[in-house]
């Protein structure tokens, strides 16, 4: 996928979650999407708090952020040692599962509920636990907003499965979401009072951790975390390990929780350690080990992508956190041929917080083995999706052209579909299209018509790059290599120079904006020399000159020639602003630089990256309403 997909695909996780109260996807392979966006493209993007203002509540800007914690795994000894030296004396907190929500006093006596929500913009609760929505003595004299966590009990929970079967309805199936659900309805819940509210957290107090609970304990009327004692610097991390499973034990006795943190008794320690636009460096977060459920394995399927197989197992249903699973991910071809897996083994699965488990290990039975599907069908089965990928519209657009179609040229030319792969499409002539099974005369016409124009014409970088079928190289990497390239074929040459090394040009073409480690490595590698001569005799590469000269029949309103850069949601498709910017003269750019004019952002408060470094470079934010006055100007 492309950088831009990549990176949606980690934002549609995101709002599944913090948002819709529905997980989409595995903890573990939220986990691997990050991993890899960072090893392509670094972490600046991604230095964010996750969440959302959804429809229908209202707004509200946290005068401070309320950020997520880093997090450390069970058994990480070594990085426990390293926290445990900074910030000792700590103590040790039940980390709760449930939503996060900030309690600000208001000036008659009451408290406003809000949500984290992005960590910076949340929302207003219209209802809350009846107990807490009345006047408190202390909220009005109160200068602290409390952060805490609002979660169902294992008891209430129960309590309320059973009267949602007596009613005849769907009962909730996950603890968490049923509480995020309750509370976060627009209507008041009937079970709004089964809620648990504790709270763990004085906001701006920069001190001790017990300081904070003393004090949401003394006033205000809401449930204090429980807390341990404090462990000196001089213990061993084995030794507070321990105690973190002890910690871990009794929290998960009382409420749903999903780790431990580790917190900081120093005074004044935010300000001595600061954060980043994720997580403070005053505290961190232990995550347990996996739980194990087992159940037998019936079938493997092979999904065939344009780049790797993945196989998933097929599974007898077991129930994993009232979720009822059968599908669980092998990962890659070195992990399937290690558990040498077997019609009607015993798998172990695990999930935290996942829909799609994963399988930790197998007990064999003496069944029949599975087998990895043969190179040459794998071969096939990688060519036409690579085929539907050249003809999408986001690449050549090339309408009228079905999966059927593409099945059906490597089916009658399988010497040539073997020496061109995907291109082999660039190959064929109109006679060929019209020979194919089921072909009438206007369709083959017709495709081969749109394929000679782009033969002809040639595409833009973006749509070039993504014809190249490689991993992780799409229209963001032409766009970047564009801005920095004056033509086409000063990076052909840049590439191909025998007097520098692979590491010297991987190292030049990371300090562009928006080219990563992974993807320097694939632009340096012999599969994309391979790829771009096989795909340069067939199809030309258009070089835009987004800083050249006007010409006298360009544009001259007050947009033309600025260098633009569209960054988050906006009211309207980005593809509408881009049009627009372009007709006006513009040039629309992947990432802020020093030519950059303006950053077109909704929210022009956000501490993004590209936000701080437009800021660093004097760019000037402006808001989607201010652009389509500029290009009017």
């Amino acid at each position: 996928m492309t950088r831009a997909e990549h990176l949606q695909a980690i934002k549609d996780a995101d709002r599944a979650y913090y948002e819709q109260d529905s997980p989409t996807m595995s903890d573990a392979a939220y986990d691997e999407l990050r991993r890899d966006y960072i090893a392509q493209y670094g972490a600046a993007d991604l230095d964010y708090t996750p969440g959302a203002v959804s429809a229908g509540f209202r707004p509200f800007h946290h005068p401070l952020p309320v950020t997520s914690l880093a997090k450390i795994k069970d058994g990480e000894l070594d990085k426990l040692a390293q926290w445990l030296t900074k910030l000792a004396p700590v103590v040790l907190e039940p980390k709760l599962d449930g939503l996060t929500v900030v309690a600000y006093p208001q000036a008659d006596g009451t408290y406003q509920f809000v949500t984290r929500g992005s960590g910076t913009e949340g929302e207003i609760l219209p209802n809350f636990i009846s107990r807490y929505e009345g006047r408190f003595a202390e909220a009005a004299t109160g200068q602290w907003a409390i952060r805490g966590e609002v979660l169902l009990t294992q008891a209430a929970f129960a309590q309320i499965k059973a009267d949602q079967q007596a009613r005849g309805e769907e009962p909730f199936k996950q603890i968490r979401n049923a509480a995020a659900g309750i509370l976060r309805n627009k209507e008041r819940s009937r079970y709004i009072d089964r809620l648990t509210y504790i709270c763990y957290d004085v906001l701006g107090w920069d001190v001790g951790e017990q300081e904070k609970l003393a004090y949401i304990k003394e006033h205000t009327p809401f449930q204090a975390n429980i807390c341990s004692e404090a462990f000196a610097a001089e213990m061993e991390a084995e030794a507070l390990q321990q105690a973190i499973h002890v910690t871990y034990e009794q929290g998960q006795a009382q409420w749903p929780c999903d780790g431990v943190v580790i917190k900081t008794l120093q005074e004044g320690s935010l300000a001595a350690y600061g954060g980043t636009d994720h997580h403070p460096n005053n505290a961190v977060a232990w995550k347990p080990a996996k739980q194990l459920f087992a159940t037998t394995l019936r079938d493997i399927e092979f999904s065939v992508g344009r780049t790797k197989i993945t196989p998933v197992a097929i599974f007898d249903p077991v129930i994993i956190d009232d979720t009822e699973v059968t599908r669980a991910s092998i990962h890659n071809r070195d992990y399937f041929d290690e558990m040498a897996l077997c019609q009607g083994d015993t798998v172990y699965v695990y999930k935290s917080n996942e829909i799609i488990p994963q399988i930790d290990s197998v007990v064999h039975n003496g069944g029949e083995p599975f087998v990895w599907p043969e190179a040459a069908d794998t071969a096939v089965d990688v060519t036409i999706r690579n085929i539907m990928h050249l003809v999408s519209k986001p690449v050549l657009n090339i309408k009228g052209f079905s999966r059927a179609t593409a099945e059906k040229i490597c089916a009658a030319f399988p010497a040539l579909t073997q020496e061109q792969g995907a291109y082999v499409i660039f190959y064929l002539t109109e006679a060929d299209f019209a020979a194919l099974p089921g072909f009438a005369a206007k369709s083959a016409a017709n495709l081969y018509s749109q394929l000679a124009e782009r033969r002809q014409n040639g595409v833009e970088a973006g749509r070039y790059f993504r014809a190249l079928c490689l991993p992780g190289i799409g229209a963001h990497v032409g766009e970047a290599l564009e801005e920095y390239f004056p033509d086409a074929q000063a990076l052909q040459t840049f590439l191909t120079a025998a007097d520098k090394t692979a590491e010297e040009k991987q190292a030049e073409l990371m300090a562009i904006d928006g080219i990563g480690p992974e993807t320097a490595s694939v632009l340096t590698s012999e599969a994309f020399q391979t790829a771009d001569a096989r795909l340069r005799a067939c199809l030309p590469l258009l070089w835009s000159q987004p800083f050249a000269e006007a010409s006298a029949d360009a544009p001259t309103g007050a947009a033309a020639g600025k260098n633009f850069v569209l960054t988050g949601k906006m009211p309207e498709p980005r593809s509408f602003y881009e049009e627009k910017i372009k007709a006006a003269g513009g040039n629309v750019q992947s990432g802020v630089n020093g030519k950059t004019d303006y950053l077109v952002i909704a929210d022009t408060r956000s501490t993004s990256s590209k936000v701080q470094k437009a800021r660093e470079l004097g760019t000037q934010l402006i808001a989607p309403e201010e652009l389509l006055q500029l290009l009017q100007a």
